[in-house]
């Protein structure tokens, strides 16, 4: 038993890392959760957790590691991954991470941002999103300079 912070956790098994809900999805983990001093059955698989809460989980299978993973290092994971599905994208620069924690226009969301090399030696910041109340909610931008035009917003999956 692990005690975790859901909306920032990944869960592990032979070298596939899912979300908590997929975990739950795929047999790995049991539903039933210790939550304020006693034992409840909460379907993670529909948000019934609280964003930010703290509960016991049981893994079903041997193997299984339940990792916390921050904010900021998720949102750069998942930049890092949009810009895998685009050929045009090259070496993240990390040192160019940013965060802006209250959004303004936006109360609800947190805004990160990263750069990234791109074709023609240019430099394209990807932009990660990520939804206060459920921070598993998260989405990805970037302005495309070949279109000028917006990418359109990917959410961002583990």
């Amino acid at each position: 038993m692990y005690t975790i912070n859901l909306t920032a956790a990944q869960v592990k098994y032979q070298n596939q890392i899912v979300t908590t809900s997929e975990a739950v999805n795929r047999g790995w983990l049991d539903s039933l959760v210790y939550e304020n001093a006693t034992w409840q059955t909460l379907d993670i698989r529909n948000g019934s957790f609280k964003s930010g809460g703290s509960y016991w989980i049981y893994a079903l299978i041997d193997n299984v590691t339940l990792t916390l993973v921050g904010l900021d290092q998720q949102a750069q994971q998942g930049m890092i991954r949009r810009a895998t599905h685009d050929s045009r994208f090259g070496i993240a620069i990390i040192e160019t991470f940013g965060k802006n924690l209250n959004w303004p226009g936006y109360p609800d969301w947190e805004l990160r941002w990263m750069n990234f090399n791109f074709t023609g030696d240019r430099t394209v910041t990807i932009y990660h999103a990520t939804y206060k109340p459920d921070a598993s909610v998260r989405y990805t931008i970037f302005l495309d300079p070949d279109t000028n035009q917006w990418s359109g917003w990917t959410q961002v999956f583990p």
